[in-house]
């Protein structure tokens, strides 16, 4: 499995849905490879932990590099606008 994780909600609707996806696509793109983990429906993500590093409750699809989170979508969006997001992902 991949250090690098997209953590998302299934129940979040065609928003959630597509920014997700855009969000791996655009992963899987610059760094390889990512993995995708739904929090609604995978009894074993610490959802309390996602929240407290990242600072985000109910909000997705977030971005982490191990325990390290990089960002939202938006802040994924724009790291990647400004040709940051692919260092970020090395890093």
């Amino acid at each position: 499995m991949s250090n690098l994780i997209i953590y998302s909600s299934s129940a979040g609707g065609s928003q959630i849905t597509h920014h997700t996806l855009w969000l791996e696509q655009r992963v899987n793109a610059l760094a390889g490879e990512c993995s995708i983990v739904y929090v609604d429906t995978d009894p074993s993500v610490d959802k309390k932990k996602i929240w407290a590093i990242s600072g985000k409750k109910g909000v997705y699809p977030l971005l982490f590099k191990g325990d390290t989170f990089i960002g939202d979508f938006e802040q994924c969006k724009e790291l990647n606008e400004c040709e940051l997001l692919q260092n970020k992902l090395k890093d």
